[in-house]
């Protein structure tokens, strides 16, 4: 579909993160300020492209796609500043790193960054069932839905299913009523002293 569809520009992907501690409770915790994150390509590229870009989409902290590949939290601070800075929507996709799973409710807050656009799934039901969910913020919501005129109003098949919606719902009940921070840090404190 060359030619018809547009283009998918890729950045190289972030460096590997030094040492920094996913709980720690600042994004820039253990980080030099001369720390090389390896955001000087995707700065290059959205700047010689922004004016055919509508989105940056990637996983925060964690490349999954990408090999497991874990990043520094200043890549998405910076990446957020640059996107708003060149009216490009910024996408997370917390699939795979949503609901707990790098010690933070979502990945994107070691940034301290909100994105424009977050996908979700996976954990969202617990893993009982498939569910998965976009959130927007009020800017890009109101776009989509066009005061009232839903432009863009599109759902899959099986969109709100209820069996779905009340497993995810005590699903983030069970998350939230309980210790899962500590469930974390104690996983993370087994896998160091088993794997130094």
């Amino acid at each position: 579909f060359r030619g018809i569809l547009p283009e998918h520009l890729f950045a190289d992907e972030p460096k590997l993160a030094q040492q920094w501690r996913l709980r720690d409770a600042s994004c820039t915790a253990g980080m030099r300020e001369e720390e090389d994150d390896g955001f000087a390509s995707m700065e290059q590229l959205l700047t010689s492209h922004a004016q055919e870009l509508a989105a940056v989409i990637l996983e925060p902290i964690v490349q999954g796609a990408g090999g497991m590949r874990i990043y520094s939290p200043s890549y998405l601070v910076k990446l957020r500043a640059l996107c708003t800075k060149l009216d490009i929507l910024l996408i997370f996709d917390e699939i795979a790193t949503g609901f707990g799973r790098t010690g933070r409710l979502f990945a994107a807050e070691h940034a301290g960054v909100s994105p424009d656009i977050m996908c979700v799934g996976k954990a969202l039901a617990g893993g009982y069932c498939t569910l998965a969910a976009t959130i927007a913020s009020d800017d890009v919501a109101r776009g989509v839905s066009g005061e009232g005129t839903q432009p863009l109003m599109h759902g899959p098949t099986y969109m709100a299913n209820p069996l779905a919606c009340a497993i995810g719902a005590a699903s983030l009940q069970l998350l939230l009523g309980g210790p899962w921070q500590e469930r974390v840090a104690a996983i993370e404190g087994q896998l160091r002293r088993d794997l130094e």
